[in-house]
């Protein structure tokens, strides 16, 4: 919608009058009866213990795959008979797919059973965009997974919330503000993520104390920026009802995490997901990481020592169904020891979301480093930071400085930089004014033109 003609036609007033309705409109789909059946089914599957969660894993699972063999043109000629009473040796007849395996076979992918769909697409942030088609049953249920994500964060509906992702609020070529809108149909201050700068962070700031919001919803690379600029500056953020920041969309990172909650004085509660809808992560009222089981079936490929990614089968997706496939991302599961949550859900706990197989650089000795976000513990001065690693091996630290950035500054990035990834690793430190943000406005934190292998799919 923000991008027709008709949203840039209008002054504030009335896009703000446009997206008001446009959210009316959209809720009357998404919040009827069978989101609030969605609602009911979801606050009595986080309480299910071990034994009850696979047996809902294995029936959903089994519906899924039945459905499927019956429907889908590609499975009806590659999914086997069922031979087996068990479900997952089922599942496992069929191989492991990615995102260029789906696009080849997109069209023998699509249910050949009528029903109400939308499609949409990955962002491609690694120059690939992925198309996928959601049943309407789907889409209103991942809206009850966010809405219970929500409530772990203590927001109850109907509250303030500010909503700072991707959308084109405000046109990019604007330079002056206001760089957000008013929502009125959600009661949400929706911001831009395309008009952050040193000039105008003391505005956002402002933006956000007027309204107020309980809770804050955005890319952790836009909060952390005006976290970073707000303890640089010596300020704190000013607004009395903030109970929670919730991030989504890219990797949030140890640092981000800590600025965040310092300046903004309130937890930070992480979401993972995704367009292919084939996998959950979410944060528990302790500020644990829990991998969703009753949002879909995961299996584990090794990656690198305890990193693992994630492959996903979609339990209730219908118009599109996904199975085993591979999702690029990787988490650290907890120990055995620290498994159990004083949540009392019976979801497995996530130690870290370490994001995309792309985001590691490969030093010259060839180790695959991740978890970089190590090399700006204790740097001061910097607003973002990007880690671009180029087909020749050569690695760019980009930072968009603060008036506190110096040499001294440069020098301990580097410092840390080299620690991490070997003194024989082309290594510089180079500062811009902005950094480039995806089609969907994210911040990568890690470019790398180089890949490395396909991880084999653990027993």
């Amino acid at each position: 919608m923000y991008t027709t003609r008709l949203y840039a036609s209008l002054g504030i007033a009335g896009q703000e009058r446009l997206i008001t309705a446009w959210t009316r409109f959209r809720r009357l789909i998404r919040e009827g009866v069978l989101y609030r059946k969605y609602q009911r089914q979801l606050d009595q599957t986080q309480w299910l213990d071990e034994a009850a969660l696979a047996a809902y894993q294995e029936d959903a699972v089994a519906a899924a795959l039945s459905y499927a063999r019956r429907y889908v043109p590609h499975y009806r000629k590659s999914l086997s008979d069922r031979q087996t009473r068990q479900v997952f040796s089922w599942l496992e007849t069929l191989p492991v797919i990615d995102k260029a395996w789906v696009r080849q076979h997109e069209g023998s992918l699509r249910s050949r059973l009528p029903t109400l769909s939308v499609s949409g697409g990955t962002s491609g942030s690694t120059g690939s965009p992925l198309m996928v088609r959601h049943d309407l049953a789907s889409v209103i249920r991942e809206q009850a997974f966010v809405d219970r994500q929500r409530a772990w964060a203590s927001y109850r509906a109907g509250e303030r919330r500010a909503w700072w992702r991707g959308d084109l609020i405000a046109p990019v070529a604007r330079t002056d503000p206001p760089y957000w809108r008013l929502n009125k149909g959600e009661n949400m201050l929706m911001l831009s993520s395309y008009h952050l700068s040193e000039r105008t962070l003391q505005l956002y700031r402002e933006a956000l104390e007027r309204f107020d919001p309980v809770i804050i919803e955005a890319y952790p690379s836009s909060v952390a920026y005006l976290a970073q600029y707000l303890k640089a500056t010596g300020q704190q953020y000013g607004g009395k009802s903030l109970r929670a920041v919730l991030t989504s969309s890219e990797t949030l990172s140890t640092e981000q995490r800590n600025v965040i909650e310092a300046v903004m004085g309130c937890r930070v509660f992480n979401w993972y997901g995704g367009y292919e809808r084939v996998a959950a992560i979410g944060t528990c009222e302790h500020g644990r990481l829990h991998l969703l089981g009753d949002y879909s079936y995961v299996e584990l490929a090794e990656v690198d020592g305890d990193l693992q990614e994630i492959i996903g089968t979609a339990f209730h997706e219908r118009a599109m169904p996904l199975f085993r496939y591979r999702t690029g991302d990787t988490i650290e599961v907890a120990t055995t020891g620290a498994s159990r949550c004083p949540c009392g859900r019976a979801f497995p706990v996530v130690k870290t979301v370490v994001g995309r197989e792309d985001d590691y650089v490969v030093t010259d000795d060839g180790r695959h480093v991740g978890r970089l976000d190590h090399i700006y513990k204790g740097i001061e001065g910097v607003a973002e930071a990007q880690i671009r690693q180029s087909a020749s091996g050569e690695i760019v630290i980009a930072v968009v400085p603060l008036k506190s950035f110096n040499e001294g500054v440069r020098a301990r990035l580097m410092d840390n930089a080299v620690e991490r990834l070997g003194p024989g690793t082309p290594i510089r430190v180079e500062t811009a004014t902005r950094l480039p943000r995806t089609s969907n406005g994210k911040l990568r934190g890690v470019i790398r033109e180089v890949r490395q292998e396909t991880p084999s799919l653990a027993n």
